[in-house]
């Protein structure tokens, strides 16, 4: 069931995820969505992620695609999208035009934000980008990605001391215009 204050929480959404993500941009045409633009950073590709904003939002959990590129190769020739659901991609079924859908692994509230998907697969995103250069599985890089974060949660000032990627927390976080310890906070899986 759509919140009865579906505006006020769609303006309240519209106004966060453009202070996280400022290409971002926000459609009501068929079902409401929000698409990122996700690129640079020592990333091998550029990206758009969409999160639908299906039937039942907020109470139900949005959807999170890979819209651009539509199909992903990976390392050993094969597509993610021919994986179907795989614990080891972070994926679902494909969405309805054959995108990759991707399992950003919350139990969902209404209570969360469209930044948490959003952020999620940001990580997704290296997380491919790492499978395509090492072949290491999303899972396995996430569960690596997880222990960094733990590890900087113990720091006093949130801080990861070394480079996780290419792309440090520190320069991941301000990119998304938030501290580190709340990045930390927000996006452990």
């Amino acid at each position: 069931m759509w919140d009865l204050d579906w505006p006020g929480r769609r303006s309240f959404e519209r106004r966060l995820v453009k202070k996280c993500f400022p290409d971002s941009s926000f459609s009501e045409i068929g079902t409401p969505c929000f698409t990122c633009l996700v690129g640079g950073g020592g990333r091998i590709n550029n990206y758009k992620q969409r999160l639908d904003l299906s039937y039942g939002f907020p109470d139900r959990g949005p959807d999170l695609y890979i819209e651009y590129p539509r199909i992903l190769p990976m390392r050993d020739g094969r597509t993610i999208n021919s994986l179907g659901t795989s614990s080891q991609y972070h994926v679902f079924d494909n969405g309805p035009q054959g995108e990759v859908k991707i399992c950003y692994g919350l139990d969902w509230n209404a209570s969360f934000t469209c930044i948490m998907p959003l952020i999620r697969g940001v990580i997704w995103i290296d997380g491919y980008e790492n499978h395509l250069r090492t072949g290491e599985t999303i899972a396995s890089f996430i569960d690596r990605f997880r222990k960094k974060l733990e590890a900087a949660s113990q720091n006093r000032s949130g801080i990861i001391q070394m480079p996780f990627t290419e792309t440090n927390l520190h320069r991941f976080a301000d990119t998304l215009r938030i501290q580190p310890h709340n990045l930390i906070q927000q996006i452990a899986y």
